[in-house]
């Protein structure tokens, strides 16, 4: 019957398949140093400050994660406005060309790269000062989905049958290590949207505890970016010679 049908399709066994050439030549691609980005965005009905048009992708967060090499640890770095109500985008996104120096090379890897290339994109035809060094991180781009999915249509350089048919980094993630968002407060891009727009109502603690959920978030993001390519180096036995 269909309780029993439903019961062997939960119960059947996870498959994985992966093609080693195609994983390791994009993995290739990635050079030291390593950064993992994460943006969160707040889409407003109505603009709210200059050069800002309706539903505009509002970045108010990032979060980086910097490997030097293979043997480095890992260093953090966030920006999140402190509120909703006052424009914080210049400041993040000079934070951003601080924090990644990409003059003598490496790899900004992010996760189905059109968002975050195209607000990079956006900021350096806003802030004049900035758009030479935002134009560097865009040509640095590594979308890590590419890693996963390939670049061929029907075609993957790896799957797993607990990505039910999905190549979130919310079913990847898991599916590769284990970890999953499921714990977290705020668990999703909308949520992280809605808690920033709800800023202006709460008070200075609930705001603090606010932002700390929210960095909580974006940084699962970053990092679960960097366990998927070990994970992946794992499968296919690269290893980077420096």
């Amino acid at each position: 019957n269909i309780c029993n049908l439903t019961k062997n399709l939960i119960d059947e066994p996870e498959v994985e398949t992966f093609d080693k050439e195609g994983l390791i030549k994009e993995i290739k691609k990635i050079t030291y140093p390593i950064y993992y980005l994460d943006f969160e965005s707040f889409q407003c009905p109505y603009p709210r400050f200059e050069n800002e048009k309706a539903y505009d992708q509002h970045v108010f967060q990032f979060s980086i994660i910097k490997q030097n090499n293979k043997e480095s640890q890992l260093e953090y770095f966030d920006f999140i406005a402190k509120d909703n109500i006052n424009d914080y985008r210049y400041l993040l996104f000079k934070k951003l060309v601080e924090t990644i120096d990409i003059k003598n090379g490496g790899t900004v890897v992010v996760y189905n790269k059109t968002f975050e290339k195209n607000r990079i994109l956006e900021a350096s035809k806003i802030y004049n000062d900035l758009k030479n060094d935002l134009l560097n991180i865009n040509n640095s781009l590594y979308d890590l989905l590419y890693l996963i999915k390939g670049n061929e249509k029907g075609k993957y350089n790896y799957y797993n049958t607990k990505f039910n048919n999905s190549f979130s980094i919310k079913k990847v993630l898991p599916a590769l290590t284990n970890i999953s968002y499921d714990n977290l407060d705020i668990n999703n891009g909308l949520k992280a949207s809605e808690e920033y727009a709800n800023f202006h109502n709460m008070n200075e603690d609930e705001r603090k505890n606010s932002i700390n959920k929210l960095k909580e978030y974006c940084r699962l993001d970053t990092y679960g970016m960097y366990l998927i390519l070990e994970e992946i180096k794992k499968k296919v036995n690269f290893d980077y010679q420096n």
